[in-house]
């Protein structure tokens, strides 16, 4: 009797299941086949783009969605599929693509693929000799919008073409109508209606834009005077991979992603991406000479990382100490580490141009102040001496509130007996803090340190907003600059040049980068795997 009751309510819920699954089912397959249709779109567009790497990064990531959510016993994973979707969009396409693009010319002149750059050199027309030339009228239909050409060659036969219609010889009623006029012209054309000298000018560049008849026999307009029957210029060759220019019978040949005549007197733009082997490689390893500018901009790098995190730790553990004696007051610990604590918590980009302005070497206090004192004061950014300092200067100003702070909390949580103990054992306060402060303050922010060194060497508001890089190191023949860090150089190797942009250098100097950091980021996983077994 006492099961009965649970039996029936297990039969009426059981249906309610069945059609809430069913409903679940329906709305995971409708949402994958709108996800499909839109990646396989979009997958069309790559694919006819030539855009091979992000291609593959999509279709891998559309596939695993589509297993993972209907395979049961992937279920778990469903909650972390749009972070996973994410990390392969922005974090490993970004290094594939840069690993990619630093084997080809990549930069501001080799920009597009290879098919795009066919396309827009066949789009590229020319009159075809004084026989494609005319004198031309304009007519515009009643409603607007579309037009006619009265066109005159230089055989004086009047032709027709209008932008829904082909090329044609003027009808006998339209060319008497025009012997028989004042200025030889029809006053209607088939219904359209002449403009006028006036209403032609003001609507020349609309007309100039468009194509009158049909292709490839096609007429446009050149100037107020002059149409002409346009030819396709360029026409490629996919067998022989040239270019032939019908207009001068020029023929031009790949070579590494710009078609350039045989003699290599002319070149045809824009040029494309292709690849080049190891030549981005083999350019890198000559700027590592030391005369080059990589090897100092390297040493810089490295001597600005190291004293960046080293300074910073030693100010923040010293007023860390400070300020946790005991005999401060604790109101007057708690506003002294306020007021220090204003650099981390003030946006950096502000902070850094406020200093700026304090080192300017007309207007700033800093300079004025030195001037006023001393007679003297330092050229802050036309200096590389002085660059240099003021970079150090600044960043030490602004590191040492966060080791501080991370050195304040590592000192709480040292217990105080282990101090009284030592004191009572007669040890002297630097030896309380060389054998028993230093390393358990060590041993706690240790992967801190790390993380400060990757940070600092990838400095790049410090550097850019403070001198850009500058001053610019003489007879380099590029960007490089006395205070650039390899973050800072590939940054305007690759953005600050337009078509001079470099962005294959650019990659790997970043593949570079990546190399020097992955011992910091083993480093780090392995102090994190340790910490998580403590």
């Amino acid at each position: 009797m006492n099961n009965r009751p649970n039996s029936v309510m297990r039969l009426v819920r059981r249906p309610d299941l069945k059609l809430g699954s069913a409903v679940s089912d329906l709305l995971r397959l409708l949402g994958l086949g709108l996800l499909d249709v839109f990646a396989l779109w979009f997958l069309s567009q790559l694919w006819y783009d030539a855009a091979w790497e992000l291609f593959a990064v999509i279709a891998v990531i559309t596939l695993a969605i589509n297993v993972i959510f209907l395979r049961e016993n992937l279920y778990p994973i469903r909650w972390l599929t749009p972070g996973l979707a994410l990390m392969m969009l922005l974090v490993i396409y970004p290094i594939l693509f840069a690993v990619y693009i630093s084997f080809t010319n990549y930069s501001g002149v080799n920009l597009l693929t290879e098919r795009q750059a066919i396309e827009v050199l066949e789009k590229e027309r020319f009159i075809s000799g004084e026989t494609g030339a005319y004198a031309w009228t304009a007519y515009e239909a009643p409603e607007g919008g579309a037009y006619l050409l009265w066109l005159v060659g230089p055989d004086g036969q009047p032709q027709v073409a209008g932008t829904n219609s082909p090329l044609r010889p003027a009808t006998p009623a339209e060319a008497a109508e025009a012997q028989s006029s004042a200025d030889g012209l029809p006053a209607e054309l088939g219904g359209y209606t002449r403009l006028n000298r006036v209403k032609t000018v003001t609507r020349i560049s609309e007309l100039t834009k468009l194509e009158f008849g049909e292709g490839p026999d096609t007429i446009q307009i050149v100037s107020m005077d002059k149409a002409g029957r346009f030819q396709q210029k360029y026409v490629y060759d996919a067998s022989t991979d040239t270019m032939t220019d019908q207009e001068t019978g020029l023929r031009y040949e790949n070579r590494e992603g710009t078609f350039v005549t045989a003699d290599g007197a002319h070149t045809l733009s824009p040029s494309f991406r292709a690849f080049v082997g190891a030549r981005n490689f083999n350019r890198l390893v000559e700027q590592l000479s030391f005369d080059g500018p990589i090897i100092r901009i390297f040493a810089w790098t490295v001597f600005f990382t190291v004293s960046a995190v080293v300074v910073q730790f030693c100010m923040g553990m010293f007023l860390a100490i400070v300020f946790n004696d005991p005999i401060i007051h604790p109101v007057l610990r708690r506003i002294l580490r306020s007021v220090l604590l204003l650099p981390y918590i003030v946006p950096a980009y502000l902070s850094i141009l406020v200093w700026q302005g304090m080192l300017d070497r007309h207007t700033g206090i800093i300079n004025k102040v030195l001037n006023d004192t001393l007679g003297w004061a330092p050229l802050w950014f036309d200096d590389p001496f002085w660059a240099k300092v003021a970079v150090l200067m600044v960043t030490f100003w602004f590191g040492a509130p966060y080791f501080m702070l991370i050195t304040t909390g590592a000192l709480q949580a040292i217990s105080s007996e282990i101090l009284d103990a030592a004191s009572v054992d007669g040890a002297s306060g630097w030896q309380r803090f060389t054998n028993i402060l230093y390393p358990l303050i060590l041993s706690h922010i240790k992967p801190l340190l790390i993380l400060s060194f990757a940070f600092n060497f990838n400095n790049f508001n410090n550097i850019f907003l403070l001198t850009g890089g500058g001053p610019p190191m003489s007879n380099m023949g590029g960007p490089a600059g006395h205070t650039d860090l390899l973050i800072t150089y590939t940054y305007k190797i690759s953005f600050l040049f337009g078509r001079g942009a470099d962005y294959a250098f650019s990659a790997v100097i970043t593949i570079f980068i990546y190399l020097i950091m992955l011992p910091l980021i083993l480093i780090q996983f392995r102090y994190a795997l340790r910490a998580r077994e403590e």
